[in-house]
């Protein structure tokens, strides 16, 4: 595990359609999203870019991240 506080947001760039933007979550779900990256072998704006086009209207990029990295580690335990 990281020596950080999981807690802490942390802010970070991406790009989303050719676009640069920046967010903040917490710095646990940036580690869980660089391990999703890791299993899915994508890229960090390839992978947020297919998360926000598949996301709920009205629901904003931080939440639906922070939802598909749970669910992708929910399906990881299931699969186990």
């Amino acid at each position: 595990m990281n020596d950080h506080d999981p807690t802490v947001p942390a802010r970070l760039n991406i790009e989303i359609k050719g676009r640069r933007t920046s967010f903040s979550l917490e710095a646990g779900v940036w580690d869980a999203l660089t391990q999703m990256c890791r299993d899915r072998e994508q890229s960090m704006d390839e992978l947020c870019e297919e998360i926000v086009e598949n996301a709920d209207e009205g629901v904003s990029m931080a939440s639906s991240i922070r939802t598909a990295v749970l669910q992708h580690f929910m399906d990881s335990v299931e699969a186990a």
